[in-house]
């Protein structure tokens, strides 16, 4: 692997795999919606992008050039929009909508951040009553096999 794509790259995880992959020498566009605090190192493997993961993020980045897309960002992972279901559709369109620049760019392996709280789902048909955070858990399981589905029938590799 020699060129990679990662959303949310000046969060807690995506920063943290950033610094791992430049560690070997590989070359990362960090995508996120703002780098003004930044948590990433001085690099000259590290291109940022100040964007959110839409169509106009295809017109910043070249095709046919990176080996993989790590799709880390994810709004409402804490607080009141854990709960929120438009948050978590919100978020799920975004998952899609990398696996459509994914297409579009010709990355063939899309690898999205799935949760513990994916597991707590299973239960859900046996509970009365649910916390918060049920959503959050709800979305990432549905976002796994919408792009799973999606991915399959554009031949690109989904790892959740």
């Amino acid at each position: 692997m020699k060129k990679v794509i990662v959303t949310g790259g000046n969060g807690f995880i995506g920063s943290s795999l950033i610094k791992k992959l430049i560690g070997k020498g590989i070359e990362v566009v960090a995508v996120d919606l703002s780098f003004a605090s930044s948590r990433l190192p001085e690099s000259t493997l590290i291109t940022t992008i100040e964007a959110g993961v839409d169509a106009t993020l295809i017109d910043k980045l070249p095709a046919g050039v990176y080996d993989a897309f790590y799709h880390l960002a994810w709004r409402g992972v804490n607080g009141t929009e854990k709960a929120d279901p438009t948050v978590q559709l919100a978020n799920i369109q975004m998952a899609v909508d990398c696996a459509k620049v994914c297409k579009q760019l010709g990355v063939k392996k899309l690898l999205c951040a799935g949760t513990v709280a994916e597991n707590s789902t299973f239960s859900l048909p046996y509970l009365t009553q649910t916390s918060g955070g049920m959503m959050y858990g709800v979305a990432k399981h549905a976002c796994n096999l919408i792009v799973e589905d999606y991915c399959k029938n554009h031949n690109t590799t989904n790892t959740h």
